[in-house]
């Protein structure tokens, strides 16, 4: 995990695995973000091979805080990992640059800019609640 701090944005690369060995350690830095109030975080999943929930779990928690306070988290992803998101009912608490868009718009997509697009709709909280909750 690479980080980089700019004013008023985080950006935070994510390579390899996102397992049960690492997520306590991602979950541990997206808490300490919110803590120090982080109100724009850009996660780059491109180059990440897995995420389990626990993973997905860490950053549906750290968006719900970041929406709470009118901030928000970015996904860039390429298509597999941003279906999870659909897939778990997750999009909403999110802004999504899916990189295998048809369109291509998310091709375009710059993991150092994406930080400065808008926000559209407020986050459904069910969404968290479902997967906390596991139904």
């Amino acid at each position: 995990m690479d980080i980089e701090y700019d004013v008023g944005n985080i950006l935070l690369w994510l390579s390899g695995e996102l397992d049960a060995l690492s997520v306590p350690a991602f979950a541990g830095t997206l808490g300490a973000l919110a803590q120090q109030g982080a109100r724009v975080v850009t996660i780059d999943l491109t180059h990440l091979r897995f995420c389990n929930i626990g993973g997905l779990r860490a950053m549906a928690e750290l968006a719900a805080r970041l929406n709470h306070v009118d901030g928000r988290v970015e996904i860039v992803a390429p298509s597999i990992l941003t279906r999870m998101l659909e897939i778990g009912d997750l999009r909403s608490l999110f802004v999504v640059h899916d990189l295998d868009a048809p369109d291509g718009s998310g091709a375009l997509v710059d993991a150092r800019t994406a930080g400065q697009s808008s926000r559209s709709g407020r986050p459904r909280t069910s969404s968290l609640h479902r997967l906390s909750s596991g139904t």
